[in-house]
């Protein structure tokens, strides 16, 4: 067990109150068994959660990190190749080491 919820999950009773269900309990009348990332109830809910947390966080630091980050990644990729490119062509030829021949 990794969790007091091994193997359960949450589902909403009739009384409107969240509850604890056994994975077993449940009827299978699906292709994809509760939990299953390709259950459509189950991906409904996930994709309802990632876009309601990308709208609290759009603009927050949690939110424009990453894209910061692929940024600066891509900032210095480009800075350091087109110093390395500048250095290639404007080495002067006596300093040149001679190329490896096969």
């Amino acid at each position: 067990k990794c969790h007091p919820h091994f193997e359960e999950h949450e589902f909403l009773a009739e009384n409107g109150t969240r509850a604890w269900r056994k994975n077993s309990q449940v009827p299978s009348g699906g292709p994809y068994p509760v939990g299953h990332p390709e259950n459509p109830e189950w991906v409904a809910q996930s994709n309802a959660e990632a876009l309601k947390e990308n709208e609290e966080n759009r603009f927050k630091w949690a939110g424009l990190q990453p894209n910061f980050h692929l940024l600066a990644l891509a900032t210095l990729c480009v800075f350091l190749g087109s110093k390395q490119v500048v250095w290639n062509f404007t080495e002067p030829p006596e300093t040149r080491e001679a190329a490896q021949l096969l």
